[in-house]
């Protein structure tokens, strides 16, 4: 029997210090999704791609508002609920001490508060680090306080309250005390390790002190508990599941933070039921179950299912026209003869070659466009013959294009690029995790009658159009005219076709004379409705980078999928030399030079050197991205060999221009689809840069 001086070992036999380690011991699946938030919140996972950045920012527009925090809290407090019901179902029996009180519930969920309040203190923490400048701090810090709080205390006591009768329509065979008999210790028994309890009243009893209860009125409380586990989590599933629904259709979207932590409950609750039912053979079956349900999670999540809005995938295939290259020459021939009137004498061509990068190139491709355009007076408009690249970079060009012909009086307008780089992760996210539980929706295309499943593809474009008040509702083919009379710059988009791992030409021209090389497909040759694609469709098959933005599914047969452009060439360098080349006599006499402009969110020899390893994981996430990079390097390398071919044999001289991001140590925006304050701020202050700015305006001399 223990005695009651307190000494440093004594101590560590305190029940709510033994039961994190006691848990990790028997219950190390359901401790590993511990494990993935701590590591979220740490950022040991997901940085580059912005993971830890939607964990710490769950808002819907410029800032995090009262109702996102609220939604992030609430979700906590559901996750801390399952967490100290599961494994209070699981362990309770351990502790005869704690079911011997008033509210056994309340009194575990109490000692078994450390883990749960360290990791809301660590979050709370970084979260104020973050945001503590923005102007709406203190509701998004009520927020958070009232959703956490309030579900966590509400949901505690409520069940602990709750009266058999109100769940008695659940009474299912297997819920019954009689199962709990047969998987409890003894009446009375030791107490192992653990000496001292926290009791509600703050004070610290002994363990060892009876009268303990009947195995019987145990099996009771546990019984009527798991009962009401299995309530809530069919009021999880149902929620997420509504959730899911509702955001789809009301563009209202759960932080994909809260919707993580939901179907972090979800499946606590699950796995711990698992192991309860299954005590002897849990771990195992647990094991199984997860690798299957982690393989149809995968499966689910990186499935080519995501259609092509606009293109008919219903009826029979119909075949495409066959290709026409002499036409289509002569009818870009056209194009450049349209370029031509738009200048006043001879002049240089400028063609626009873009990097991917997420938001932080879509940024700083807006923002540079608009800064050199209004610095040369407007010329860089004129002068602009095409435009091509990846990803981010293409969507922030693409969107100069669009402001400069549909909103002329926003072309210059500098809250443009922040518009455009408001939070497009969140939504996307959150509708990829609601969607693995709700039901799918679909929209139905006005112009051809076909009906296409929504997703995160659909989430996507959504919060472009909305971001943005652009591209709403338009088609590829919605452009050709105005670039064939020379009122747009042509724009071309070259996600990568698989399984071949080919550029997919998506142009409002149609430019098949450049597949005969063998390098390009074009995607008129595989469909003949290209021309009804929506724009914002090819701009997500553009960057449809893996795990955040789902292949998309083309209509052909066999089934082909598409993938983000920098997969294959990351600034457009290939359509842009072999166009060029194609181009070489007619522009003989049409342009004084080419003048290749590359706009790229980090300098090609700058690259920041990551952190060194510090888990197994990063270092497998390590190599798995340096064997990405080695491939796009080696490309990299074949379109430079290219390009100083060209230069070398064209018949006018051939500039190329770099204009790159060069960030502050430590101070890199992700390469997500999400940027905070404090990341816009970094790319602005670049831009504002007295060097670069000189830059830029000897840059004017050259294309005037």
């Amino acid at each position: 029997m223990p005695t009651t001086r307190w000494s440093l070992p004594h101590w560590l036999r305190v029940y709510p210090l033994q039961l994190p380690l006691f848990q990790v011991r028997r219950h190390l699946f359901l401790m590993l999704v511990w494990g993935v938030l701590w590591a979220i919140a740490l950022g040991k996972i997901g940085v580059g791609l912005g993971v830890p950045a939607v964990f710490y920012d769950p808002r819907s527009g410029a800032y995090p508002t009262f109702w996102t925090t609220s939604a992030w809290g609430l979700a906590y407090g559901l996750f801390v609920i399952a967490y100290q019901l599961t494994t209070f179902l699981l362990d309770g029996h351990h502790a005869p001490f704690i079911l011997r009180e008033p509210h056994p519930l309340l009194q575990y969920a109490l000692n078994n508060a450390l883990l749960p309040l360290a990791f809301w203190l660590v979050y709370l923490h970084t979260y104020t680090r973050l945001h503590a400048a923005d102007p709406n701090f203190a509701s998004q810090l009520l927020g958070h306080l009232i959703g956490f709080w309030g579900t966590a205390i509400g949901l505690l006591w409520s069940i602990s309250r709750w009266q058999r009768d109100i769940v008695g329509f659940l009474r299912i065979g297997v819920l019954t005390s009689r199962d709990f008999l047969a998987r409890l210790p003894g009446e009375g028994g030791s107490t192992g390790p653990v000496w001292w309890y926290l009791t509600l009243e703050g004070r610290f009893r002994p363990t060892f002190r009876g009268p303990w209860l009947k195995r019987s009125a145990q099996a009771r409380i546990l019984a009527d508990l798991h009962r009401k586990a299995l309530a809530l989590e069919l009021l999880l599933l149902a929620l997420i599941a509504v959730g899911g629904a509702l955001q789809t259709l009301w563009e209202v979207y759960l932080p994909a933070g809260a919707a993580f932590l939901i179907l972090c409950a979800i499946v606590y609750m699950a796995g711990g039921a698992i192991s309860f039912w299954l005590r002897y053979q849990g771990g195992l079956a647990i094991v199984g179950l997860s690798l299957i349900g982690g393989l149809l999670l995968g499966t689910a999540w990186l499935e080519g299912g995501s259609p092509a809005y606009g293109l008919s995938y219903e009826g029979p295939r119909r075949r495409p026209s066959p290709p026409q290259p002499q036409a289509d020459s002569l009818g870009l021939i056209t194009c450049l003869e349209a370029w031509q009137k738009r200048q006043e004498g001879p002049a240089p061509l400028v063609w626009i070659q873009v990097s991917g990068g997420g938001w932080r190139s879509a940024f700083w491709t807006l923002s540079t466009l608009q800064l050199l355009d209004s610095l040369s007076g407007g010329l860089l408009w004129k002068r602009t013959f095409a435009i091509s690249g990846a990803s981010g970079g293409l969507i922030g060009a693409a969107l100069w294009r669009e402001l400069s012909v549909f909103f002329p009086q926003r072309r210059w307008n500098p809250d443009e690029p922040y518009r455009l780089t408001q939070d497009a992760l969140n939504p996307i996210l959150s509708t990829g995790l609601a969607g693995l539980l709700s039901p799918t929706l679909y929209y139905q295309d006005p112009l051809n009658g076909e009906s296409y499943a929504k997703g995160r593809g659909w989430a996507f474009e959504r919060a472009l159009v909305r971001h943005t008040g652009a591209f709403a509702g338009r088609r590829l083919g919605d452009y050709a005219e105005l670039e064939k009379t020379g009122q747009c710059p042509l724009l071309f988009l070259t996600p990568t076709l698989l399984p071949v791992g080919r550029p997919l030409l998506l142009s409002s021209q149609p430019v098949s004379f450049l597949t005969r090389s063998g390098l390009f497909v074009e995607l008129r040759a595989l469909v003949p409705d290209a021309d009804r694609l929506y724009f914002t469709t090819a701009l997500r098959m553009n960057a449809s980078f893996p795990f955040v933005l789902p292949s998309v599914r083309l209509p052909t047969e066999p089934p082909t999928e598409v993938i983000d452009a920098g997969a294959v060439d990351n600034h457009g360098e290939l359509v842009a030399l072999a166009l060029l080349w194609q181009l070489r006599e007619a522009l003989r006499h049409k342009a004084t030079r080419i003048i290749l402009l590359e706009i790229r969110d980090l300098p090609p020899d700058a690259s920041p050197e990551p952190p060194a390893p510090s888990s197994s994981l990063q270092a497998f996430l390590r190599r798995l991205s340096g064997l990405y990079t080695s491939f796009a390097g080696a490309r990299g390398l074949f379109t430079s060999l290219t390009y100083e071919v060209l230069r070398a044999s064209y018949p006018l001289p051939v500039e190329k221009h770099v204009l790159a991001f060069h960030p502050k140590k430590g101070l890199i925006p992700p390469l997500s689809l999400t940027l905070r304050p404090s990341d816009q701020q970094a790319l602005q202050e670049a831009l504002r840069d007295s060097a670069y700015i000189e830059r830029l305006r000897s840059l004017t001399q050259r294309i005037r």
